[in-house]
């Protein structure tokens, strides 16, 4: 019997991971989008990847501008998580009163209290079914503050308790 999509999230929910906002240019200014989907490819040379699904506005304002920052959430910041997850904001509201600090290499805004930055350039984009598997290139990085990370997993935001 094949799997269905219903068991598969189910499995995959049981998958804990990290919680990064991506920020980019979008149509008329900053865009945001929340992504668990953000993993490290290779050291030599500094490769990640993103997935995302293709009816994201951020889809097309990766692949048409080719550039997009990481930023990694701590353990505080499930709020702005959930923000920039919801699809029906608009940017301005999805901005509104988030404090932002300007990268270092990119056109791009990141958010500020992050516990780290990573500044990527797309190398190339893969088919992945409902989504693109974007393969970029890290031309910045930036340890910020080292907290606890903001870790999703069995649909709850959740934070690492240190031995």
């Amino acid at each position: 019997m094949a799997p269905t999509a219903d068991d598969y999230r189910t499995v995959m929910r049981r998958l804990p991971t990290g919680v990064c906002v991506l920020t980019m240019r979008g149509e008329d200014g900053p865009h945001g989008m929340t992504a668990n989907t953000v993993t490290s490819v290779s050291l030599d040379p500094l490769l990640l990847l993103a997935c995302i699904d293709r009816t994201a506005r951020a889809h097309g304002w990766i692949e048409s501008s080719g550039e997009f920052v990481v930023n990694v959430l701590g353990a505080g910041q499930a709020d702005l998580s959930r923000r920039f997850a919801v699809r029906d904001l608009s940017d301005a509201e999805r901005w509104e009163g988030v404090r932002t600090v300007p990268s270092r290499t990119l056109d791009i805004p990141r958010i500020a209290g992050c516990n780290g930055y990573i500044e990527c350039r797309v190398r190339d984009t893969h088919d992945g079914g409902d989504h693109s598997i974007f393969v970029a290139e890290v031309v910045d990085v930036e340890p910020a503050l080292d907290a606890q990370p903001l870790v999703f997993w069995k649909r709850s935001y959740r934070t690492v308790t240190p031995e």
